[in-house]
This record gives C-alpha cells, sequence and structure tokens, in this order.
C-alpha cells in the first residue's frame, strides 16, 4: 500500500523531515519508494526536491555511487535534464570513518558494532563538485559556488539515524522561461554501471543492482564477513512533483 502525503506549505524544514522518519521508520511511511522518503516543492523560481532514508545500505549507495536527479516538464521518464552529486566516490577502506561514538553507542544501545561508519565523517569528506545535463550542454560545477545556482546538501540526524538531502534546482535550468511545470516527473536514479566480473568477489560495491536497497548474498554460505557491506544497490524511481506554490 503507497501512502501519498501532499501539503501547501513552501518550506518544510529537515527537522521536520528527520521527525517524520523518525516515526514511520519501522512503519508505513509516507511517499515511499526504495527505502527513500521523498518530496518536492517550488517557489517562483526553484524546484526543490528533498530525499530522506533510514536504510543505510541506502545512504551507502547515495553517498558513494551518487545518484541522479532527473527532471521531465512533459511528466514523462526522459533523461534529459539531470544532476548528478555526488560523482562517484570510492569506497571507504576497512577502518576510514569508524564510529569514533562506538563506546557511547554500546552503552546506550546494547552492542551497535563499533565500526559502523562515522556518517558525519564520511558527510564531512564528501567531494564538492556535482554535474548538470540539459540536452547536449554538460558542466560539472562546485556545490559552493557557481552561476548554476544549484544548490545541493546532505545532513545526518544521529538521534534518527536519518540521512536527508535537498536539492535546489532553477526553474531556467530545467525549461525555457513560460514553460508550464504542472506536469513535472522527477526521476531519483543511480547511475547504471557495467558490470565487472574481475571484481565479482569483492565484498564491497556500491554500484547498481537489485532495486530497494536490500543485500544480496555474500558467498556460498556461512555466515557473511564481519565488515560486509550490501553488495548491489540501486535507485530508481520517478514521481509527479507536487508542485503548490
Amino acid at each position: 500500500m503507497r501512502w501519498i502525503f501532499k501539503y501547501s506549505g513552501k518550506i518544510v524544514a529537515l527537522s521536520c523531515l528527520f521527525l517524520v522518519m523518525g516515526s514511520y521508520a519501522q512503519e508505513q511511511s509516507i511517499n515511499l519508494e526504495d527505502n527513500i522518503t521523498y518530496n518536492s516543492y517550488m517557489d517562483a523560481n526553484n524546484i526543490y526536491v528533498q530525499l530522506s532514508t533510514a536504510d543505510q545500505p541506502t545512504m551507502f549507495a547515495m553517498l558513494h555511487s551518487g545518484f541522479h536527479v532527473y527532471f521531465d516538464v512533459k511528466g514523462k521518464k526522459k533523461k534529459k535534464v539531470s544532476v548528478q552529486y555526488p560523482l562517484e566516490m570510492e569506497a571507504p577502506q576497512r577502518g576510514q570513518g569508524g564510529n569514533k561514538r562506538g563506546e557511547g553507542n554500546r552503552a546506550e544501545g546494547g552492542g551497535e558494532d563499533p565500526k559502523e561508519p562515522n556518517m558525519l565523517a564520511l558527510l564531512e569528506a564528501m567531494p564538492k563538485k556535482a554535474n548538470y545535463i540539459s540536452l547536449d550542454y554538460e558542466e560539472e560545477f562546485r556545490l559552493d559556488l557557481n552561476k548554476l545556482g544549484i544548490g545541493i546538501s546532505f545532513s545526518y540526524n544521529e538521534e534518527a539515524k536519518s540521512l536527508a538531502y535537498e536539492l535546489k534546482m532553477p526553474k531556467q535550468n530545467i525549461a525555457k522561461e513560460g514553460t508550464d511545470f504542472s506536469k513535472l516527473s522527477i526521476g531519483v536514479v543511480t547511475p547504471k554501471m557495467e558490470r565487472d566480473t574481475e571484481n565479482s568477489g569483492s565484498n564491497i560495491s556500491f554500484g547498481s543492482g537489485g532495486r530497494g536497497g536490500g543485500f544480496r548474498g555474500g558467498g556460498q554460505g556461512g555466515p557473511p564477513q564481519r565488515d560486509q557491506r550490501p553488495e548491489k544497490v540501486t535507485i530508481d524511481f520517478w514521481f509527479k512533483a507536487d508542485l503548490t506554490d
């Protein structure tokens, strides 16, 4: 069953989004696809896309494989206008981004893995470049200073253990002035990667694969290795934008 939640507010604070995620993380979530809660809204000049997840494999896919946010003003699934961030990063090495709060977590939660990645440290190490594509035009740009007017941010709520993403996309980067945005559809899609048979035995992969952010087996029987990450996670969904002004 899919729950649809609509509202007319112009701006929703990320803290509210975290609160919703914390309340519904173990229940049915609003606007949920591929373990991601999503939302969109607009003002006079920009389209805003908000994503949030409390699923750790999905977090890794978002942070390391990166993903495209596509915009199609005709309401279809044409991949002609997009923003990609982050550009693909290497998977963390063992021990890198470790949980500096391991002792406190074990005391409070009773047994959390001390090698659980430190999400705040991962966010601090995120690259500062993204990629914008519109038809045949492509531009790599910096997040902190760009003439495109595109804004992208990630944040992590330690209490809810949820990752939030927000994109501000100027309408002029999607279509020419005067375009009707009432049918706008938005796609959230991880890059498709060639299957590398040489690396098929690796325990760490943040590429494409089965939907839903789930795990795939890490061997022919026996328990998975302690530091094993989800092998293949794919994010691939589209939704009709709620563009109440």
